[in-house]
């Protein structure tokens, strides 16, 4: 259990990194994805896994290369 946690915490690192990186507050993601904002703190906080859906939105609206698309996939998937 304690290592999905750490995937979980992993992966939500890495948005937060991702949306800091574009310069995004957290209640501007949300709204360029057209996700709840808290929905965007669970993520990062690793209390919420995303849809693939929810990936590839955020993944949009962060104009994300397919590097870090695929970062952000494999993760998702190891979660």
């Amino acid at each position: 259990m304690e290592d999905r946690r750490d995937r979980l915490r992993a992966l939500g690192e890495l948005f937060r990194q991702l949306r800091k990186g574009a310069g995004l507050t957290g209640k501007d993601l949300a709204l360029r994805a057209s996700v709840a904002k808290p929905t965007i703190s669970r993520i990062e906080t690793g209390r919420l896994l995303p849809t693939p859906e929810t990936v590839d939105r955020l993944s949009t609206a962060l104009e994300l290369n397919d590097v870090d698309r695929g970062r952000l996939a494999q993760l998702d998937r190891l979660a």
